[in-house]
């Protein structure tokens, strides 16, 4: 087996948004929630779904995306906002395990 066929395009780039994601993940908690950080994820998130369409669902992505969206401009009260943080996480997870499963070649 060649390296080439090792490190095809859609592994390396899986790899990168995974740990992009794991990333994000630990920023949300640690890092101030008016970064723009987690809107250059999502951004970087959907030209990766642009082209490869068939490992993250664009629904799933379009709710993360606005769940993100809600935390950047911080209107929210104290729980509120720890829920939304909460089911960002879950997303964030959803999204580490679909790109697990491209790894691993389960879809």
């Amino acid at each position: 087996m060649s390296l080439s066929a090792v490190l095809s395009p859609i592994l390396v780039l899986t790899l990168l948004l995974m740990a992009a994601t794991v990333a994000l993940l630990y920023f949300r908690f640690a890092a101030r929630p008016d970064s723009n950080w987690p809107l250059l994820y999502y951004a970087c998130a959907a030209a990766y779904l642009i082209r490869f369409e068939d490992v993250l669902h664009p629904s799933y992505f379009c709710i993360g995306l606005g769940i993100a969206l809600l935390l950047r401009f911080e209107f929210l009260g104290r729980i509120p906002f720890r829920l939304l943080q909460v089911a960002e996480s879950g997303f964030l997870l959803w999204v580490l395990w679909r790109c697990y499963g491209v790894v691993l070649w389960w879809w």
